[in-house]
């Protein structure tokens, strides 16, 4: 549209076509609202497309369409919003972030996020890892250790045995009759 290639308004019909059937991460997904708010498009609350969504708050009572819209406003680069939010085929609504982006010449506020539930459970997947990593290199460790120390206690043992032979030939005379 901007190369003037496409009318306004088919660019937007295409846009919103390819945004809705985006996907990332199983069922993340991206929306759009505008700066009034109004829900442009929601891939899995269609319900909501052409709404006004001023006053829409998540279960805490934050306007969360209004935190988008404030989110972008003076923030060429976007910014983060977190609020509750159903995750798709639930109504539960669970903790969330997304992450906010203006697209000034459509005034359409692009949105995706995570839900926090997803994050902390890739968050206890690694800390499972790591733990299980700790725990083999410290048996590695210490099963290394143990072969040094026996190793160690070898020599040890095998010194104080060449020094009390020695010793016991010396009381004996056995080292003077040998050097002479």
């Amino acid at each position: 549209a901007a190369r003037g290639e496409l009318p306004e308004a088919e660019a937007k019909r295409e846009a919103l076509a390819l945004l809705e059937a985006l996907r990332y991460e199983n069922d993340e997904y991206v929306w759009v609202n505008d700066l009034e708010p109004r829900m442009v498009m929601h891939p899995f609350k269609p319900e909501l497309d052409g709404k006004a969504l001023g006053d829409y708050q998540d279960p805490d009572g934050k306007r969360l369409f209004v935190a988008f819209v404030e989110a972008v406003k003076g923030a060429p680069e976007g910014g983060y919003v977190d609020y509750r939010w159903p995750m798709p085929g639930s109504d539960t609504p669970v903790p969330k972030i997304s992450f906010v982006k203006l697209h000034a010449p459509w005034g359409w506020i692009v949105g995706s996020g995570l839900y926090l539930d997803d994050v902390e459970a890739a968050v206890r997947g690694q800390l499972v890892q790591l733990g299980v990593f700790t725990v083999v290199v410290a048996f590695l460790r210490g099963g290394g250790a143990s072969l040094v120390l026996r190793a160690v206690r070898g020599q040890v043992r095998a010194l104080r045995a060449e020094t009390r032979r020695l010793a016991d030939a010396g009381a004996r005379g056995e080292l003077s009759a040998r050097a002479s």
